[in-house]
């Protein structure tokens, strides 16, 4: 499923004027005859010369350039679209064939400034960065500078919208009090040509009192991960306090699977803000196609809720719908409301299920007897004859979750007594296994955990997937009927008034695998918690998660820490600077944990810092407290392909920690595509061109660079910054050893044979 990641584009924070000269011409006077043009692709040797050494750069010229650009943009692979299922597969590979004339684009602004035709290859440049996906350098921060310039110089008129070469701009709507002054502003959207429609920039149009334009950006979506808008924004005052939104849906979808996400943005100050921003960092999320949601009728507050239609399984054979309400609590929308919606009885096992999932288990019990009452007579066609075993044991469960002892114990010897299916008796043995053990509702975990084992021990080989469920168990869902995370619940309730130490030994007692118990002082407070690791089992085998335990006012709380202590490589703990509880440092064999425990209205809850893509394939970590912050160092297991070292300070300001330095300039273990679009940033917008050559080589040299891109950056760099032979041998060495990808052609561009 993929990720729904929305960018609400702000202000940028700096300014591209592709219409103005460059501050540091490259080459001579342009040729005014430079024209742009589709040119056939030159004539080379199919790979070059032995040596770089009988090469030289070609003096670069304005048609050279637009040559360049031309051919790069006969390369582009084209990919149909298609509205129900995304993208084709060639997605990936039409979005690189954009890299190159991306490339060839920025350099031919960069280089001649003044041309005329450079207007319309910066459109080229920025459409092209359109469809680069999410590792791309933001596009409406260039496409908000090059409306901005051109307004501002008279070359474009609002009143008029032209095609700009393969985008099209076109009128929204008009608001008032859009920026909380009383005015109306003008909202426009523009798009690429090739999208349809479905990716964009919406923004507003502010005239300023000077009669200058301000592009004022909304909210954008382009190519990223299949994604396309779902609806028109909708302009109005949902919150009730007088400052109208903007409401739509971005919609992820591939093949069959959909996200969709919810945005309310609203002007806050300096930018639009996301009011249906959640906890998560993203906005309301709908997870299905078939979800659906609406703004309802304004309370007495003035604020319209937000209602989700959510397609909801009940279990892996019954479904429903299921609503949820989310208000306004003067800052975000908050969820305030989930239910179940109502299904018939006419499928007697959606009935069942049904029931389970609302918590009336009465209904569900009394669904079971009148079910197998009657399955003689008229039996479901949906399942296997001897499924009644399974319902059997589900009834009893449900009596035993409930505290009806004499009512599971019941129908468990029921089922002992009289199975459907005999030839298959897993289940009998099972439920044997079951009341073997069980007394009490303080017996329920263990009880599930043996009958659960019975189960297990029935398939000929340990992996449920080669298991053939029918033939060990007699019937084929993929699941117990027994549920051991509500088992796992009960018991801890059983331990709520205990002390920790007690409670430990409560759970031994009950059947809880506890293979290790410590103590550490987690939240600060000079008491140290019972830390224990739980082992269980289960369809996809052994698993352990250590739990802390943490005495409050209100009796013992367990907190998982989702890791398993028992793999134990370090752990240390430091307090930041400030009032903070202290930070964790846990290595659990080559990952690294960093947390904290907080406390939120009486609840003890897990903060994780730094993101987990880069604190795995760890060595060692050290930590140092300086008069700056907490530092920590992880040093990473040798690799050919990411950083070496990494270190992080800890910000008191934003109460977070931050990269402070890495043995590897610019690359902080992201992909080799987002250094690249560094190195784009470097090189065309900031013109720090020795610099760039220096982080390009440095990693070129270090690490595993397979990406003919960073090659083509690299020997660009070299040239750009006077270093002329490390720009032929680059170039050579492209062209040499990817000699069918566009990059080496534009390689062949920039040498030619050198003069004797």
């Amino acid at each position: 499923m993929p990720s729904a990641t929305v960018t609400v584009a702000a202000t940028p924070t700096f300014i591209l004027t592709p219409l103005s000269a460059a501050t540091l011409p490259l080459t001579s006077t342009p040729e005014v005859t430079a024209t742009l043009t589709v040119t056939a692709v030159p004539t080379f040797l199919p790979t070059p010369e032995s040596q770089p050494a009988t090469y030289q750069l070609k003096e670069w010229t304005e048609q050279d350039a637009l040559d360049l650009v031309s051919e790069m943009q006969t390369r582009i692979d084209p990919v149909d679209w298609d509205s129900d299922i995304g993208y084709a597969s060639e997605i990936e590979r039409y979005q690189y064939s954009h890299r190159p004339l991306e490339i060839a684009a920025y350099e031919a602004i960069l280089r001649f400034p003044t041309s005329s035709q450079m207007e319309k290859v910066a459109w080229q440049r920025v459409l092209a960065t359109t469809q680069l996906g999410i590792t791309k350098n933001n596009p409406s921060q260039q496409i908000e500078a090059m409306l901005e310039a051109g307004l501002n110089q008279g070359i474009y008129h609002h009143e008029a919208w032209a095609q700009f070469n393969d985008f099209t701009i076109r009128p929204v709507a008009e608001v008032e009090n859009l920026l909380g002054d009383g005015r109306t502003i003008p909202i426009y959207k523009i798009q690429t040509n090739v999208s349809g429609g479905d990716d964009g920039l919406y923004f507003a149009l502010d005239v300023l009192e000077s009669q200058s334009f301000d592009v004022i950006p909304i909210v954008d979506l382009w190519n990223e991960g299949n994604a396309f808008w779902k609806d028109t924004p909708v302009f109005a005052d949902h919150t009730g306090d007088g400052i109208p939104e903007a409401a739509l849906s971005i919609r992820f979808q591939s093949g069959t699977m959909c996200a969709t996400t919810v945005l309310v943005l609203q002007w806050q100050g300096t930018q639009f803000v996301n009011l249906a921003k959640q906890p998560d960092g993203q906005g309301i999320s709908l997870p299905l196609c078939w979800d659906e949601w609406q703004f309802l009728p304004a309370e007495v507050n003035g604020a319209q809720p937000i209602q989700l239609n959510l397609f909801h399984f009940l279990s892996d054979r019954a479904a429903t719908w299921m609503e949820q309400v989310y208000v306004w609590d003067q800052s975000h929308y908050v969820l305030r409301d989930t239910t179940i919606l109502p299904i018939s009885g006419e499928d007697p096992l959606e009935w069942i299920d049904y029931n389970v999932a609302i918590g009336e288990w009465e209904t569900a019990v009394q669904a079971i007897d009148d079910l197998l009452n009657q399955w003689g007579i008229n039996p479901p066609s949906s399942v296997h004859p001897s499924y009644p075993d399974f319902l059997r044991f589900q009834q009893g469960w449900l009596y035993a979750v409930h505290s009806q002892v004499e009512d599971g114990r019941a129908a468990l010897q029921q089922l002992i007594d009289e199975p459907v299916n005999p030839i298959t008796p897993t289940l009998s043995l099972a439920a044997q296994a079951f009341l073997n053990v069980y007394q009490t509702d303080s017996d329920i975990y263990e009880s599930c955990s043996v009958a659960k084992q019975v189960m297990l021990d029935a398939f000929a080989e340990p992996s449920s997937f080669s298991s053939d469920y029918l033939a060990s168990w007699g019937y084929t869902q993929n699941g117990f009927p027994c549920d051991s995370t509500k088992a796992w619940e009960i018991l801890q309730d059983q331990t709520t008034f205990l002390d920790a130490e007690d409670a430990v030994t409560f759970l031994k007692v009950h059947g809880v695998s506890i293979v290790e118990v410590t103590f550490m002082d987690l939240d600060g407070d000079e008491h140290n918690e019972t830390l224990f690791t739980r082992e269980s089992n289960d369809l996809y085998g052994p698993g352990r998660i250590t739990y802390a335990i943490f005495t409050t006012e209100s009796g013992l709380e367990f907190v998982p820490l989702d890791f398993d202590a028992t793999t134990l490589t370090k752990w240390e703990t430091e307090v930041p600077q400030g009032d903070n509880p202290p930070l964790h440092f846990v290595q659990i064999t080559e990952a690294l944990h960093i947390f904290q425990v907080n406390i939120q209205s009486e609840e003890r809850t897990v903060q994780r810092y730094v993101r987990y893509e880069l604190l795995y394939n760890v060595e060692n970590f050290a930590l140092d407290q300086q008069e700056n912050g907490l530092v920590v160092t992880v040093n990473f297991l040798p690799t050919t392909y990411r950083f070496h070292q990494l270190t992080f300070r800890w910000n008191p300001a934003v109460e977070d920690f931050e990269t402070a330095a890495t043995d590897v300039p610019y690359f902080l273990g992201t992909s080799p595509y987002m250094l690249v679009e560094r190195a784009k940033v470097m090189l065309f917008e900031e013109q720090r061109f020795e610099e760039t050559a220096v982080m390009l080589s440095y990693y070129t040299a270090n690490y595993e660079a397979n990406l003919s891109e960073a090659y083509y950056l690299l020997a660009l760099a070299y040239e750009l910054s006077g270093q002329e032979q490390q720009a032929v041998e680059t170039y050579w060495q492209l062209w040499h050893d990817f000699p069918e990808d566009s990059f080496a052609i534009m390689a062949r561009r920039k040498v030619v044979p050198a003069e004797p």
